[in-house]
C-alpha cells in the first residue's frame, strides 16, 4: 500500500507546482498531504526509502526552491512531526539485541565494518547469498531460470527476478526499465504543457521511487502498485508519441495519426 501512496504523492505534487489554477493547487496538496499521513503509518520501511528518492528527483527534475526549501524544512522539524511509531520502525532495523550481524563491504566511520540489523532486514540482504549459489548449480538455469516460485524469495524484486527469469529476462525487463526512463527523462525536458510537463515529472520521480521500493519488497508482483503505474506508463508513452511527434515535424500530432491509420492506397484513390 506504500509504494500506492508513493504514487499519489510523486504526481500530484508537481502537478500542483505547475497548475496555474490557485484551486486545483489547493486540491492538490491536500491530496498530497492526506496520502503522506497516510503512508507514515504504514511503517514500511521499503516506501520510506523509496520517498527519500522520489523526493530528490522531484527537487532536480523541477529545480524548484519551494520543493527544496520543504525538503530542508522537514529535515529541520521532522523529529518533533513524524508520529513515534516511526522512529521505533527504522531504531528496530538496527537493534543489537536479537539482530544479526551483516559484514560491510567497507568500514563506515563511528560505524565499524559490521552492523547488527533485524531478522527482516537481515533476509532482504542475504538472500543475494540464495541468487549466487543457484547461479552455480547449473548454467542453462543461470540464463534462463528456475521459473516462478522455484525459490522462497520473498521480498527482493531483482533478486526473485535472477532466480524465476533468470539473466536474460532480467536484462530484458531492464531494458523495458531503461526505455521507460529514457522516454519520461525526455518528456520532463520538452513537454510544453504543464499538464504534461508536471505529469512526467511525477512519474519519472514516481518510478525511480518505485525502484528503490523494489528493493524490499516484490513491487513488481504486487497488483495494487502494479495497475496503477502501468496505466500510468501507458498515458505517458502517449503524450510521449504526440509530443515527439509535434517536437520533431511541427505538426499536429492528431493529422500526423490520421494519416498514419489512413494511408493513401490505390484504391482510395479517385480520379478528378
Amino acid at each position: 500500500f506504500g509504494g500506492y501512496l508513493m504514487t499519489v504523492i510523486a504526481l500530484a505534487i508537481p502537478l500542483a507546482l505547475y497548475t496555474p489554477y490557485v484551486s486545483v493547487r489547493i486540491a492538490l496538496c491536500a491530496v498530497a498531504s492526506t496520502a503522506f499521513s497516510a503512508l507514515l503509518f504504514t511503517l514500511s520501511r521499503a516506501s520510506f526509502l523509496g520517498m527519500i528518492g522520489m523526493a530528490v528527483v522531484l527537487g532536480l527534475l523541477s529545480r524548484s526552491r519551494v520543493i527544496w526549501f520543504g525538503l530542508l524544512l522537514f529535515v529541520a522539524v521532522h523529529q518533533f512531526i513524524l508520529p513515534e511509531e516511526v522512529f521505533q520502525r527504522i531504531n528496530y532495523t538496527f537493534q543489537s539485541a536479537s539482530g544479526k550481524e551483516v559484514i560491510l563491504p567497507f568500514t563506515i566511520p563511528f560505524v565499524g565494518d559490521t552492523i547488527q540489523v533485524d531478522t527482516s532486514t537481515f533476509e532482504r540482504i542475504d538472500v543475494w547469498t540464495k541468487v549466487l549459489h543457484t547461479w552455480t548449480l547449473d548454467p542453462y538455469h543461470f540464463f534462463f531460470g528456475w521459473g516462478v516460485t522455484r525459490m522462497q524469495i520473498l521480498d527482493s524484486q531483482f533478486a526473485r527476478f535472477l532466480i524465476e527469469i533468470g539473466l536474460v529476462g532480467t536484462m530484458l525487463f531492464g531494458f523495458v526499465l531503461w526505455t521507460i526512463f529514457r522516454s519520461s527523462y525526455w518528456l520532463t525536458q520538452n513537454a510544453e504543457s504543464w499538464v504534461v510537463r508536471g505529469f512526467s515529472i511525477g512519474y519519472l520521480a514516481c518510478f525511480i521511487g518505485v525502484l528503490i521500493h523494489s528493493l524490499g519488497t516484490i513491487t513488481f508482483y504486487i497488483v495494487r502498485i502494479m495497475e496503477p503505474f502501468w496505466f500510468l506508463t501507458g498515458i505517458l508513452f502517449w503524450w510521449y508519441v504526440r509530443e515527439r511527434i509535434l517536437y520533431e515535424t511541427g505538426e499536429d500530432p492528431d493529422e500526423v495519426q490520421k494519416r498514419a491509420w489512413q494511408p493513401d492506397l490505390p484504391w482510395r484513390q479517385v480520379d478528378a
